[in-house]
């Protein structure tokens, strides 16, 4: 599991590029990472606290490279 949270950029392990993603089951999250595979990787290592369980499984088709984050944070809702 990577040490700093996911959600920012990791300069020193080359964690840069955004990925979103879809769980099985629903609901959404994003990690920055090296490639898709790596994205993968961190997600369920990150957003599990079991790993034996597996409670939360990405879904492999939905996983994309994110070129601008600004737009992608700009397209989610705001609930202020």
């Amino acid at each position: 599991m990577p040490k700093k949270n996911p959600h920012y950029p990791d300069t020193e392990t080359g964690r840069t590029k955004l990925y979103s993603f879809n769980w099985v089951g629903g609901g959404y999250n994003q990690v920055f990472a090296k490639s898709k595979k790596d994205a993968k990787r961190i997600a369920e290592a990150w957003f599990n606290s079991d790993p034996d369980q597996k409670t939360l499984v990405v879904q492999l088709s939905s996983v994309m490279y994110q070129r601008n984050p600004t737009n992608y944070y700009n397209s989610l809702p705001l609930f202020d």
